[in-house]
């Protein structure tokens, strides 16, 4: 059973972080689960499909696929023709590849938007956006997975510059996912269906 987790940087610190932890890089899972790191650091939104046809192309399609992406592009695009360019991405992504299981990783919140005049409409969006995109995923059959525990005012969750995760934003990042893809893995062994998934 493979599974990718592909993004922007929080991705691939969080893949450093995975490696270097006691689970590893496939996070502890059984012998038949496979998972691979896609964290292109500075990673938009547009670079999705044509990043996932490539890795499709080169590498085969994964049974499911972890999403963390879209934070870049708030603060550059309106926030109508973000959730449309999102919403038409998954949808060719999902038609194209039915059989994929779509995991969305929440959009998360930052302590500093870097390019944002005002900080409070960038966060009002975050979360309009997440909640669009986790319930448009939810039903497809796929799973949204939210990190409760990380936001602005967790300022041990973030580097200093209130953009990346730190050690423990990691950690935390981490785990949430682990505990989706760990859930999913035993749903698919006993036939069954989640949505939702959170610490």
């Amino acid at each position: 059973m493979r599974l990718w987790i592909v993004g922007h940087s929080i991705v691939y610190w969080a893949g450093v972080w995975a490696k270097q932890s006691h689970w590893g890089q496939h996070l502890g899972m059984e012998e038949h689960v496979c998972i691979t790191w896609f964290g292109n650091r500075g990673m938009h939104w547009g670079d999705l499909l044509p990043g996932l046809w490539t890795l499709f192309r080169r590498h085969g399609v994964p049974h499911g696929l972890v999403i963390q992406l879209g934070e870049n592009d708030i603060t550059s695009s309106r926030g109508i023709d973000l959730k449309k360019e999102m919403e038409a991405s998954l949808l060719v992504l999902h038609s194209t590849y039915p059989d994929v299981t779509l995991f969305w990783s929440q959009l998360l919140q930052r302590r500093h938007w870097r390019g944002a005049r005002h900080p409070g409409r960038v966060e009002l969006l975050q979360r309009t956006l997440d909640k669009a995109i986790g319930h448009l995923i939810t039903t497809w059959g796929g799973i949204w997975i939210k990190h409760p525990d990380i936001t602005f005012a967790a300022r041990d969750m973030y580097r200093a510059d209130g953009v990346h995760l730190s050690e423990m934003g990691n950690s935390q990042w981490v785990t949430g996912v682990r505990s989706a893809i760990g859930d999913w893995v035993q749903l698919q062994c006993s036939g069954g269906e989640s949505s939702e998934a959170s610490l």
